[in-house]
């Protein structure tokens, strides 16, 4: 099944729920790893968040990223649809965006076109925050 799939059935096991914690962790430039790595988990916002700390607290090792084997209690979690996890995976040094200067040439045309926007007018609050 596609990712997206298995990310609607998640959300779908959570119909109730409409605030979110989103958890990331990056491995970036890291000697050891052949790639640079980006997680995000997001965990369903409906219960005590020190209820769900404990409960990670106690399945998780302290440090997770030497971890060698993930025993059966914690992929239990990890598969019991509690959490969604997504891993993206780049080549070390990948820059989305580019440069910097392409970077700033990006955002000048976002604000360009938010500025002709047929409703602009209304939109400035959100067009300065940009």
């Amino acid at each position: 099944m596609s990712a997206i799939g298995e990310f609607r059935q998640f959300l779908a096991r959570h119909p109730v729920v409409t605030k979110w914690i989103i958890a990331s962790d990056f491995v970036i430039n890291e000697a050891q790893a052949a790639s640079d790595a980006y997680a995000y988990t997001f965990f369903p916002y409906d219960a005590e968040i020190q209820d769900l700390k404990a409960k990670i607290v106690k399945l998780v090792p302290k440090d997770f990223k030497k971890t060698k084997t993930v025993k059966p209690q914690l992929h239990e979690f990890f598969q019991s649809g509690e959490t969604f996890t997504i891993c993206l995976l780049t080549p070390k040094k990948y820059k989305v965006a580019g440069d910097i200067h392409a970077v700033r040439r990006s955002l000048d045309e976002t604000l360009k076109m938010m500025r002709h926007w047929h409703d602009a007018g209304g939109q400035q609050r959100l067009i300065t925050a940009f």
